[in-house]
């Protein structure tokens, strides 16, 4: 299975998700139409519907294309982006949300906010998703998102382990 992936350790098989964020970036489409678009309230985690007022006004709102399927496992991959300043030419963040048993994307967020809301953002959708696997990206603004999960205390929180970490 793509998203499920194996590790023989010390003579055991430990068995763990695996989000497949290559298959995510360039390969998966959405199910279909949008069937809802969602403003999150991340003071309360509430997800309210909302219209977008025109064409391509859709940031910012929770793009949804299949609402969860109670049992159904998903993974959400985040892109943390490196700058919030509205109307500058910076990098927005993105969030989408996969099926992992179809491989189809179900929802997706664009937008800017501090990392660490988007950390709350991320935590909201992963619980409405069945309490998702996260794959947060890591690297520079993305360890105050992880950070913010981990204070959260997300239990399906994707992580990796180094067996022969380098030597300092």
């Amino acid at each position: 299975h793509p998203i499920m992936g194996s590790r023989a350790t010390g003579g055991r098989q430990n068995v763990r998700p695996v989000f497949d964020v290559v298959k995510c970036q360039y390969k998966i489409k959405p199910c279909d139409k949008h069937i809802a678009y969602y403003d999150c309230i991340t003071s309360i985690g509430q997800f309210v519907a909302k219209t977008p007022q025109f064409e391509g006004d859709t940031d910012r709102f929770l793009q949804v294309w299949r609402e969860p399927d109670p049992g159904v496992p998903y993974g959400i991959s985040a892109d943390v982006s490196e700058g919030i300043e509205i109307g500058k030419e910076t990098d927005f963040h993105s969030i989408d949300v996969i099926e992992q048993l179809t491989g189809k994307q179900v929802a997706h967020w664009h937008g800017k906010c501090e990392p660490v809301q988007l950390g709350i953002l991320l935590s909201h959708i992963g619980y409405r998703y069945n309490t998702a696997w996260l794959v947060p990206e890591r690297n520079n603004h993305g360890t105050a998102v992880v950070g913010k999960l981990s204070e959260l205390r997300y239990k399906n929180l994707y992580g990796e382990e180094t067996p022969n970490p380098p030597h300092m």
